[in-house]
C-alpha cells in the first residue's frame, strides 16, 4: 500500500518518525524543531546530551524547552545527565530509534531543513524501502544542484552523501559498526579503493578512515563506512534542502567552508525518478573535490 503524502495545506501529518538531536545550543535547536513542527510528525524522537561543564548545565536545561510539542504526536524525550560525547550520543539515539521503527528521518540541532525535505525523504523511504543496494537518503547536496532540471531526474546515487538532514531504515542500520573493525583488515583497502573506482576519491576517503577509525567523536565517518564496505548507496537530491547554520568551530567544517549556511532550494513535486539504481561517479568526484576545495 503506498504511502499517504500529507497536505501541509490542508493540517495534515508526517507519518515517519522524525528524529532531533540537540545539546547545547538553544537557538539553533528551535529553528530546526520549528521546521519540524510544520511538518508535524506524528512520532517524534528528541535525544538530549548532558552538559560537559557546570557552565553548560543551563545552556542545555534551556535548549531541552525549546521542545514544546502543540500537535497530535507521539514525543520520546531521551535525556541524558552525562556527556556522552557527539558518537555515542548520536549512535544510541540511532540504535534506539531503528529498534523501535522501522524507518526514520533524522536531523541534528543545526541542520535546518526545507519543507519539502520530510516529503522527499518520505517518499524515497517508501520507494526504496525493500531495494538492499540503496542504504540511505541525505537531504544535502554540496554541490547546491545537479543535473536538476526540466525532465531531469529529482535526484541521484552516490557512494558518499552527507549526514546533515538523512533517512534511513533498520535493515541498514543494522550493518552499521561503531568500532569500524574492518577498516583494519587486509582486504578492506583493495575492495574499497575496487568500489570507488578511483584513486583520488579512494584517498581521499582513506585518509578520513584513518583518523576517525581511533576518534569517538564522530559517528558519520563511520556510518560512511559501513556504507562503502557494502556498497551501498545514498539517495541525493538534484537541489540541496538541507542549510547547516552551525559550522561555527563545534562542526567539521568552519564557517567559512563553500558548503556551510548552503542556501536551500525547494524539490518539486512529482518527482522524476532515475531510469537505474546506479552510483554517479561523476558527482561523487564532484562532491569530493567541493569538500577538499571549499576551505578558505
Amino acid at each position: 500500500m503506498p504511502l499517504m503524502i500529507p497536505n501541509k495545506a490542508d493540517g495534515g501529518s508526517l507519518d515517519t518518525p522524525v528524529v532531533l538531536l540537540i545539546f547545547n545550543r538553544p537557538d539553533f535547536a528551535e529553528v530546526v524543531f520549528r521546521a519540524i513542527a510544520q511538518a508535524r510528525p506524528k512520532r517524534l524522537f528528541v535525544f538530549a546530551d548532558g552538559p560537559r561543564t557546570p557552565e553548560e548545565v543551563a545552556l542545555c536545561a534551556e535548549t531541552r524547552a525549546v521542545i514544546k510539542v502543540d500537535w497530535p504526536c507521539d514525543l520520546a524525550m531521551d535525556v541524558s545527565d552525562v556527556n556522552l560525547g557527539c558518537r555515542e550520543r548520536s549512535t544510541s539515539a540511532f540504535d534506539r530509534v531503528f529498534a523501535e521503527t522501522e524507518s526514520a528521518i533524522l536531523l541534528d540541532d543545526d541542520c535546518v531543513p526545507d519543507p519539502t525535505f520530510f516529503r522527499f525523504c518520505e517518499e524515497m523511504l517508501d520507494r526504496y524501502r525493500d531495494d538492499e543496494r540503496v542504504m540511505s537518503i541525505t537531504g544535502a547536496n554540496y554541490l547546491g544542484r545537479w543535473k536538476g532540471g526540466w525532465r531531469s531526474p529529482s535526484y541521484h546515487f552516490s557512494y558518499f552523501g552527507s549526514p546533515w538532514g538523512w533517512a534511513s531504515w533498520r535493515r541498514a542500520w543494522e550493518h552499521f559498526d561503531n568500532t569500524m573493525q574492518a577498516w583494519k583488515h587486509p582486504t578492506t583497502k583493495p575492495w574499497l579503493r575496487e568500489v570507488l573506482g578511483n584513486d583520488e576519491m579512494y584517498q581521499f576517503q582513506a585518509r578520513r578512515f584513518d583518523l576517525v577509525s581511533g576518534d569517538r567523536h564522530s559517528w558519520d565517518v563511520a556510518w560512511l563506512f559501513t556504507k562503502i564496505l557494502d556498497a551501498g548507496l545514498t539517495i541525493v537530491p538534484a537541489v540541496n534542502l538541507i542549510r547547516n547554520i552551525g559550522c561555527l568551530g563545534g562542526n567539521s567544517l568552519p564557517a567559512t567552508h563553500a558548503v556551510a549556511n548552503m542556501p536551500t532550494s525547494p524539490m518539486a513535486f512529482p518527482l522524476c525518478h532515475p531510469t537505474a539504481v546506479a552510483v554517479d561517479r561523476a558527482y561523487d568526484l564532484r562532491h569530493v573535490r567541493r569538500i577538499v576545495g571549499g576551505f578558505k
